[in-house]
């Protein structure tokens, strides 16, 4: 188990990593959500980068305040 704050990211065209075994992963991790990022695949960090950022920056505020 994962016991610092964590986030699971995944494009919503993603055919390498299936959602579903994002959603396995973060049962067994602490983390809020599954955030999909739309029209993106599997790197979704370089193809919407500021959707990525978005979440990443809002992820890492509410880490900060817990």
């Amino acid at each position: 188990k994962v016991t610092a704050p964590a986030i699971f990211v995944a494009g919503a065209d993603d055919c390498v990593v299936h959602a579903g075994m994002v959603e396995l992963a973060q049962r067994y991790g602490n983390s809020a959500g599954l955030p999909m990022i739309p029209d993106a695949g599997h790197a979704c960090a370089a193809k919407q980068r500021g959707d990525f950022s978005r979440l990443m920056r809002s992820s890492l505020e509410l880490s900060s305040k817990t």
